[in-house]
């Protein structure tokens, strides 16, 4: 069901990014599609009609686009973007962060002790999401765009002083090369509009990468995107940071307690 804001919980940036969601409202599918014409020795002579894609079609095309730019991004290694900082290291789980024009990135990586299919189907199963990360408020399937493009709703508690935040996300799941992939972004939707209690975070580019290794696989979870509100760079990246180990551990400890397995 993508990063969304599931590893730092109310830790990406200040302000959202509206270029970076992709609209339904604006769609030029809203268009009618026009009738050609070419003139010829005779009379005009009319051409077949241009295919307008439909909004869905529009939505599946852009994620399908974010899904090839998170792929490309995840297999790689973060040293291929050399203003990844290296934050944080603890319990063999790397976190590396960068700032952005609008927000910044915030990318994972750790071991599990579980083949990558598992593991991916646990993070994105909505129902068992709701019992083992509390930081969720609340998490609903909006639409299921084809077998492999999903539009979920999520919500977030609030932390502390930091009030709460929800986003709209469409997600891809998706095997290539051994590897499953999660990718997803943000997404602006007529049935999901604002709420009064929440912000409105936005994901321009997000995911989970798994691949098998020694023993189980190896995870990149990597968000662009932003929180949205008036909260420090700093403070944000610092709260993210921290709190990805915990995440990694909950979910270690949530998928063997559903598996019946040892820790």
């Amino acid at each position: 069901m993508g990063a969304a804001l599931s590893p730092c919980s109310g830790c990406l940036g200040s302000q959202h990014r509206e270029s970076t969601r992709v609209s339904l409202r604006n769609s030029i599918a809203k268009r009618t599609p026009s009738t050609l014409y070419r003139e010829d020795s005779g009379p005009l002579l009319r051409l077949d009609k241009v295919h307008i894609p439909s909004p869905q079609e529009q939505l599946v095309i852009c994620i399908d686009e974010k899904a090839e730019l998170f792929y490309e991004i995840a297999s790689a290694p973060a040293s291929a973007d050399p203003a990844l900082e290296l934050v944080i290291e603890r319990n063999e789980c790397k976190v590396y962060s960068k700032t952005t024009k609008d927000g910044f990135v915030l990318r994972s990586e750790w071991t599990a002790a579980f083949p990558p299919k598992v593991y991916l189907d646990f993070l994105c199963d909505i129902q068992l999401r709701k019992a083992w990360d509390t930081h969720l408020a609340q998490v609903d399937l909006v639409e299921q765009l084809t077998a492999d493009v999903t539009v979920y709703y999520q919500a977030y508690h609030r932390v502390l002083t930091i009030a709460g935040r929800d986003l709209v996300l469409a997600c891809k799941k998706f095997c290539r090369a051994g590897a499953w992939v999660d990718a997803c972004c943000s997404v602006e939707l007529p049935a999901c509009p604002l709420k009064d209690n929440f912000i409105r975070a936005n994901v321009a580019l997000g995911g989970y990468f798994i691949e098998e290794a020694d023993q189980g696989c190896r995870v990149v979870c990597y968000t662009e995107g932003s929180l949205g509100g008036a909260l420090p760079q700093a403070l944000v990246k610092k709260f993210s940071a921290i709190n990805v180990p915990r995440f990694v551990h909950t979910v270690a400890q949530s998928l063997h307690s559903h598996l019946g397995t040892k820790t």
